[in-house]
């Protein structure tokens, strides 16, 4: 019975703490890879390969959730990140992400706007015009 339970919390541990890439269901790519993903949120990149503007959604900079997936997807520290964006938007070259309060807001947001793109912390249920885009 204790190798069962070990066994289950092994296999449920990679996705403990992981969050998820959500995108308005406009967005016709269903990957993309760490690089490509962190010029998004980067504010780097502004349309996607369709020329559709990208609309970046986060979570208050200083929130767990953030920092957790901006660390654990994105591979860099969030304060480089704000540090980026900062940068864009004192230049007069850029915008910074627009900042939700929840995530229920965030999912809202994404739905409504397309070429949307946040993150959730848990899997989304379907249903609403926001689908999972895969990094590799």
């Amino acid at each position: 019975m204790i190798r069962f339970l070990v066994l289950l919390l092994l296999l449920m541990l990679p996705r403990i703490g992981l969050s998820e890439v959500i995108v308005n269901t406009s967005v016709s790519l269903d990957n993309v890879n760490r690089q490509y993903l962190l010029s998004i949120f980067s504010m780097q990149t502004r349309v996607w390969p369709d020329g559709q503007p990208i609309r970046v959604y986060i979570l208050p900079p200083n929130q767990p959730e953030h920092r957790s997936f901006v660390k654990n997807e994105l591979k860099v520290f969030p304060y480089k990140l704000v540090k980026i964006w900062d940068r864009s938007v004192f230049s007069g070259s850029g915008f910074s992400p627009k900042v939700v309060g929840s995530i229920d807001e965030m999912l809202t947001k994404i739905a409504k706007h397309k070429g949307a793109i946040g993150y959730v912390m848990t899997d989304i249920e379907g249903g609403q015009d926001v689908k999972t885009l895969q990094v590799y």
